[in-house]
């Protein structure tokens, strides 16, 4: 079985550790970056945090949740004059862990907040916050107006939705893995056939409005001698509109299992919805450690994998340059801070715009070592 991965798994715990070693600062003029690179849209000043969650909801606003490696969680909230923290509802303060609160929104004032146990949800109408009354076991939620919210449950066989006044339950014949929407009649669920005998392949469903439908996807196989518990499964998905959505997942096996066959290698799914037809994106690069958030890059390209941009109709993407490197804990760069890591993480597209932001952590090992958190920019125009 697939086994689904965390979002921030591929950040190192030993950079949320610092230790007391003196390392003398170099002091060394900074490049700019190239243009088609991640910016830094948002540094916090911590060196022990991360960004986990980013939403932006029009051109020049946007909410994030940053969480410290106590598991703590800090509200953060973007205008045109930059970011600045914001306070969480009373109900989500208690909130610890990764992932134990998410962001939803579909506009200014209709912004979500989730707990995933015990809080329940919260609703940002552009003044203040109301508190939700959340069915137990919903993950993975996604706000497409003030009455239309939709969740999966953590069975992974329904899929529910709230209307404005209550929750109903909507089951369905794949394995969920998540689910996403850009309007009340343009809803995706996707994740693996609910199959008991040959290979499960990807599974995406489509909510009109009205009736779930399930489209067809590309079938993946290994040659014989296939490797054991073969399956493929989509694991996020990004709605765009009626006529465009992208999905991504894995093609894998349960690894170590058969020592008589040479293992081969994952194969990432990468799909693009054109209101007709899912396809593999080409040019997909190999991958050390397994990214799964996907987005659009406003003009019916993707960005994915945190580093990869395909524009429309390329045949193979472009690679994203690194963003400007941040300071540790010295006020000028030291020659450790300059072997710092940049991990991308969630991405989402800016409305209205060619502009995608990525939740982040930037860090480094070692002496002196830090995490800092960060949400990056990047112009898929520019």
């Amino acid at each position: 079985m697939i086994r689904r991965r965390s979002l921030l798994a591929a950040v190192p715990a030993v950079l949320l550790a610092a230790c007391d070693s003196a390392e003398p600062p170099v002091r060394k003029e900074k490049k700019a970056p190239p243009p088609s690179a991640w910016r830094l849209d948002y540094t916090g000043e911590s060196r022990s945090a991360g960004i986990q969650h980013v939403v932006p909801v029009s051109a020049d606003e946007a909410w994030a949740l940053e969480m410290e490696h106590t598991g703590a969680y800090t509200l953060l909230h973007r205008d045109a004059d930059g970011w600045r923290p914001e306070q969480l509802p009373p109900a989500m303060t208690a909130a610890r862990g990764e992932n134990a609160l998410s962001l939803g929104a579909s506009a200014p004032d209709d912004v979500w907040l989730f707990a995933l146990t015990g809080a329940g949800g919260a609703h940002w109408d552009g003044a203040r916050w109301r508190t939700v009354d959340l069915p137990p076991g919903l993950l993975f939620r996604t706000a497409v107006g003030p009455t239309d919210v939709w969740a999966m449950s953590n069975q992974r066989r329904s899929v529910w939705r709230y209307d404005g006044a209550r929750w109903t339950e909507h089951k369905l014949p794949i394995w969920v893995d998540a689910v996403a929407g850009s309007a009340p009649d343009d809803v995706w669920a996707v994740g693996t056939e609910a199959v008991t005998e040959g290979t499960p392949q990807a599974a995406a469903m489509h909510w009109d409005g009205r009736t779930w439908e399930l489209t067809k996807t590309p079938s993946f196989t290994y040659p014989e001698p296939a490797p054991p518990e073969e399956a493929t499964g989509l694991r996020t998905v990004a709605a765009v509109g009626p006529r465009e959505a992208l999905a991504m997942g894995l093609h894998s096996y349960n690894h170590g299992e058969d020592p008589d066959i040479v293992e081969p290698p994952e194969e990432t799914l990468l799909l693009r919805w054109d209101g007709v037809r899912w396809t593999q994106l080409p040019g997909i690069p190999r991958q050390t450690s397994f990214n799964d958030s996907v987005t659009s890059d406003g003009a019916g390209g993707a960005v994915a994998l945190g580093w990869w941009h395909w524009p429309a109709g390329a045949g193979k993407p472009s690679k994203i340059g690194r963003p400007p490197l941040v300071l540790g804990h010295y006020p000028t760069l030291s020659k450790g801070d300059r072997t710092q890591r940049v991990y991308p993480s969630q991405l989402a597209h800016v409305p209205g715009t060619r502009h995608v932001l990525a939740a982040a952590s930037i860090g480094r090992t070692g002496r002196k070592g830090f995490t800092r958190p960060a949400v990056l920019r990047y112009d898929a125009g520019g």
